[in-house]
């Protein structure tokens, strides 16, 4: 009960002071203890409930909503009603619900997610909210069909350790899509903490096709998970595209900021924080502990 009051009272004190809200949550988190914690939030017009005792990010959703999720605005422009779009990595579905607000019941989503806490609140929240065209898929995305060990967790991954025991499914892009009869993809979202050339590696029939999706990677740092790797990501994706936007993670940029300059990029317009987030492909590749955003356009 307090912890819920404290996050009630939280979200109306980080909308007039937008810092430290990572502070208030762990002080949150540590109030409650082990207790569970079910607190209703509004995304994008849906009502989610989030089991907000299993981690910060829960508590910041809550106290956040909407502008904790900070790739909508690299996105936006380019969703339209009735596209296709798979969300790889969904995790709780933040950014699935996004995508199904925009697309609409005339599109399709497809919501990837091989933890089974995060997938039982993603299939709970799609179910209670009556999105009919968005399937969530109990699963990992990679280069190929079969098992795999995996580390499960928030923000699990990939368990490179070569003793793992395969406890998780697994499938490739251009399989999934052969098996489901899909006629063709307009949008893939990938965030598969640094698992993302095995993702892309799986979807090599896709990129190939003469009308591509377009790509939103989240790209790691090198070594996270075991297996980032920037550089190789970015030499990928350059076969197939020849229009790719690169841009550090807005809350990356905010926390090197001076609390004006954080006030400022808080209440800035979409465009003038885009710009600020921009980087060049040969930064990534040189630079490669950057956590970055690359948007893969394909041509008209």
């Amino acid at each position: 009960m307090i912890a819920r009051l404290l996050i009630g009272i939280a979200k109306w004190v980080h909308k007039a002071f937008p810092f430290c809200e990572l502070r208030t949550a762990n002080l949150i988190l540590k109030i409650n203890g082990q207790k569970d914690l079910r607190v209703g939030c509004k995304l994008f017009n849906y009502k989610i409930y989030l089991n907000a005792h299993r981690s910060t990010v829960h508590i910041l959703l809550c106290i956040q909503g909407e502008k904790f999720i900070d790739d909508v605005m690299f996105l936006e422009p380019h969703l339209k009603q009735g596209m296709t779009a798979f969300d790889v990595g969904a995790n709780l579905g933040y950014l699935t619900y996004f995508l199904c607000s925009k697309i609409g019941p005339t599109g399709r989503v497809f919501s990837f997610e091989p933890d089974p806490d995060n997938w039982r609140e993603l299939s709970e929240n799609i179910r209670s909210n009556n999105i009919a065209f968005c399937q969530p898929m109990h699963t990992a995305v990679g280069s190929f069909d079969g098992m795999i060990p995996f580390l499960y967790g928030h923000n699990g991954h990939v368990d490179t350790d070569p003793g793992g025991k395969p406890n998780s499914a697994i499938v490739a892009l251009d399989s999934f899509v052969r098996k489901h009869s899909i006629a063709g993809v307009d949008l893939i979202k990938v965030d598969v903490e640094g698992f993302e050339l095995d993702v892309l590696t799986g979807l090599s029939q896709i990129l190939s096709e003469k009308i591509k999706p377009i790509l939103f990677v989240e790209v790691h740092p090198l070594g996270f998970g075991g297996k980032g790797d920037p550089a190789e990501v970015c030499s990928f994706l350059e076969r197939y595209y020849s229009n790719i936007c690169a841009f550090r993670a807005p809350s990356d940029v905010r926390t090197g900021l001076s609390p004006w300059g954080k006030l400022f990029f808080q209440f800035g317009s979409d465009e003038s924080v885009r710009r600020r987030c921009e980087v060049s492909l040969k930064e990534v590749k040189e630079n490669q502990l950057m956590r970055v955003y690359l948007l893969c356009l394909p041509e008209i």
